[in-house]
Order: C-alpha cells, then structure tokens, then sequence
C-alpha cells in the first residue's frame, strides 16, 4: 500500500492513489446502506465483506478484496470517507454505470467503475464504436453535477476560497466516463484533475468539441505496455507506459502494473502487438461507416443473446451449445458485413483472442 502510514492530502495526492481509488469503486458498494454514507473505509468494510471473503461481478474482484483489507488497515484510505454511490443497471438503455465519492479533508476523489461481467455493461462499451454519448457517460455528467460541492453557486465560489481539490479518475470503462463526466460536466474547472487508467478515447467530434479541450490538459492517461482497450478510439492526449508482467489483454487488469513509490515504473513504448492492433483497429474503423459498425455491434450481440448467456464468461460455451440458431443469425447478414465481420475477428486474434477469431471463422463459413 503506498504510504499508507502518510494522511491523503492535496500534497501527498499521487497516480497510484487515483489508482487505488478506481479500484476500490469495483467492490460491491451496493451493499452499503444510505444511512452509512460518511463513515470511513475502516468502518465500511465489515458491511460490504460480512464473510471476510470476495464478492462482485467484475474481472478483478478478489485483488479488490486484497486491495481493501490493506486500505482499511492503513491509516491513509482506512480514514478516508465514502459520502456517496449510485448505481444503475438498464437493459433497455443498454447502460451499466457505477459511482462513488470519497472524501478526506481538502480532497474529493470521484471514482468512476468500469465494466463489469454483464452482457449489457459490455454491449454499452462496443456502443462507443457507434453513439455519443452513450447512457453511462449522460449519467457521468449528472453525476458529476450533482455533487454537493457544485451547489449552489454560492458554494461553488467557496470552494476557490476553501481550496477544495475535486479529482475524477476510473479504469477502463470508468476512465472513459471520467473524461467525459469531467469535460462535460457544468463546472468544468473546479476539476482539479482526471486519471484514466487504460480507459477507451472518444470519437472525433468529443476530441474536436471545446469542452474537451477545456479540460485536456488536466488529463493524465496511463496504459500499460500491451494495451487493448485504453487504444481503442481517438487518443485522448499524452500516455504514460506503465511496465507490466503477464501479456496481452491480461496486462488491462492494474494489478500487474509496476509501482515505484507515488508513481509507476515507465517503458519507453508500447509494445509491438499493442501498437499493431492499435494501428489495425484505426484503419477498420476509418473503413467502416458508423451505420455499419452499428450493424456488426448488435449482430454481435444478437449471437449472445441467441447463446443464452448472462455473462461475459458464458458466451463461448453458449454460443457453442446453440450453435444452430447462431449460424443461422449470421446467414442472413449481408456479405459485405460478413467480410467486415471476419475482419474484426482477425483484428481480434492479433490482440490475442484467437478463439474468438476461429469462432467468427467457423461460424461464418459456407
């Protein structure tokens, strides 16, 4: 835990604490109860792991469990104060959005979660290749809004007096909505500053827009060296190329990520299969009109809901249990969507999902 022994202030503020932060929000904070708004960590913890074991639905939630038992033993999270969550779940807007502030002394820290195992938290993420804004960066920005320090206007210019420091950050999905919670947001320079962890950009029209540049320069972007997901879309200013163990997409989980101190070891650049899927992805998605990345996007997920699955995990058996009804979707595709299809699972394979490359493969072959 970095400095745990030292109390969080605007002084002591760094990128892994932001990190530590985006984290903390994958928990199961559902469970947590309105009245206990404002308690501290420590105090939250035997209510949101009455087993003393992992819960969640997200990719990472053991390492969440390991990361909050060292959080609340440490006197610089442990005293730290949980004064709000939301947390909405649509299927028919197709949204899934999670948020929590935590607050201690002069600093707010907004931690937007990512995407979790849900079918529809990761159809809303391939929702971003074809609409903007999508439901969960709306919710960002109302979010964001409805923070006690952005009201009224009278606490508004307070908080220039009382120099209060407000941070968003989030990994993956969360960085994403982040930025956008933060450029978008009604009062945009009472930001301090915004960390994306390997969270996806934005498409030509956010990056053009002169709310982005508002706020860009208060942007700081990390990604590790094989990064998938933190490439995807338009580039969201500078990176920072953080070294990290295991390979490809496993590198999307933070807690490979070297740390050195208040900061992360750097690599020089990314590496080759990041920067060939990264190049690949661009050049098909400046091929395909966003009418037809569209098309492909609920295809897609035409083949999911077909395969009877409600989680991410499920999809590959499911599809292959009902492998007839799923063939016969993809038969009525048009050929060119066909092609555009079996290009993304080759785009796939090169970032290291080869089996969802076969897959496509097999299923679209006459």
């Amino acid at each position: 835990m970095w400095r745990g022994d030292l109390a969080l202030s605007k002084e002591t503020l760094s990128p892994v604490d932001m990190l530590i932060f985006s984290q903390l929000v994958y928990s199961s904070l559902e469970s947590i109860k309105y009245n206990d708004y404002g308690k501290t960590l420590r105090e939250l913890y035997s209510a949101l792991y009455p087993d003393g074991a992992p819960g969640g639905s997200s990719f990472v939630s053991e390492d969440v469990f390991s990361l909050w038992q060292l959080a609340v033993e440490s006197k610089r999270f442990g005293d730290v104060k949980l004064t709000e969550f939301v947390s909405r779940f649509d299927t028919t807007q197709e949204m899934q959005f999670a948020a929590a502030t935590f607050e201690y002394g002069d600093v707010i820290v907004v931690a937007f979660r990512g995407t979790d195992t849900s079918i529809i938290g990761w159809k809303e993420d391939f929702n971003m290749g074809f609409e903007s804004p999508i439901p969960s960066q709306t919710e960002a920005v109302e979010y964001v809004n409805a923070l006690p320090a952005f009201r009224p206007l009278s606490t508004v210019s307070s908080l220039f007096s009382n120099k209060i420091n407000i941070y968003l950050c989030g990994h993956s999905k969360g960085g994403n909505l982040a930025m956008y919670g933060g450029a978008f947001c009604k009062h945009p320079k009472l930001i301090a500053g915004i960390y994306n962890f390997d969270g996806p950009g934005f498409d030509d029209e956010v990056l053009a827009s002169k709310q982005w540049s508002a706020v860009e320069g208060r942007v700081f972007s990390f990604i590790p060296e094989s990064s998938i997901v933190g490439l995807i879309l338009g580039h969201c200013g500078q990176h920072t190329i953080v070294k990290s163990d295991s390979v490809g997409i496993k590198q999307h989980n933070p807690i490979f990520w070297h740390v050195q101190g208040g900061g992360f070891v750097q690599a020089s650049e990314n590496s080759f299969s990041s920067r060939l899927f990264h190049g690949t992805i661009h050049r098909f998605l400046a091929s395909c009109p966003k009418e037809q990345r569209r098309v492909l996007i609920e295809t897609a997920f035409k083949v999911v809901e077909a395969s009877g699955a409600a989680d991410a995990n499920e999809i590959f058996p499911g599809v292959l249990l009902h492998f007839g009804e799923v063939r016969q979707i993809l038969q009525e595709v048009s050929p060119e969507d066909k092609q555009a299809l079996s290009e993304m699972g080759r785009i796939f394979a090169e970032a290291g999902s080869a089996s969802f490359s076969s897959l496509v493969g097999k299923l679209l072959r006459d």
